[in-house]
């Protein structure tokens, strides 16, 4: 909402001076007159105060470019030094806001390459995980195998001895004539 400053300021920049409301609440200038309606006054967009255009150092015609144009801003000679200060403060810290933006973006960047670097990583860390897995895996299969074949030949072994355990060992003794006849063959 508007207060009643901005209410004169917008009447005053239209083309009159001092509004009706604002006559007579002790609008003294630099000069000490009272800054009346049917003078050519304007008022400081800072400290809101009413000025002559003479005694606030506003000619002619940037008093006329001041009340034809909403957007304008004037300030008396007393507001002038602090806000140009002001200005500059706001100019410094634009700059570092700049800044502080074009790094806070660089270190986006940053993150998001850290963010595709460690997916990476760790994609090729499981790669190498699942592949000694895979590994082992094997090499386990294939020890397990070859001790099922030694176990195997161990069982055959054993199975053999004790086929023999009832095998008799005769000496001397001729073979039958059918054997000779196929071992003759």
């Amino acid at each position: 909402m508007e207060d009643k400053a901005d209410l004169d300021r917008k009447e005053a920049r239209r083309g009159k001076q001092v509004t009706a409301a604002s006559e007579g609440r002790n609008n003294f200038g630099k000069c000490k007159i009272e800054v009346r309606k049917k003078d050519n006054a304007i008022m400081c967009d800072a400290c809101r105060e009413w000025f002559h255009a003479g005694c606030g150092k506003c000619s002619q015609s940037l008093y006329r470019v001041l009340q034809e144009e909403e957007n304008q801003f004037w300030f008396c000679p007393a507001c002038k030094p602090n806000i140009m200060q002001d200005c500059a403060e706001i100019k410094r810290l634009r700059e570092e806001n700049t800044a502080m933006k074009k790094q806070i973006q660089e270190l986006r960047e940053k993150y998001e390459e850290l963010t595709v670097n460690m997916n990476q990583t760790e994609d090729r860390w499981k790669a190498k995980e699942e592949g000694i897995v895979e590994r082992a895996a094997r090499e386990t299969v294939l020890r397990m195998e070859i001790l099922l074949e030694k176990s195997e030949k161990q069982r055959e072994e054993k199975e053999e001895r004790e086929k023999r355990k009832k095998n008799l060992f005769i000496f001397n003794l001729l073979e039958s004539k059918k054997q000779l006849d196929k071992d003759g063959d």
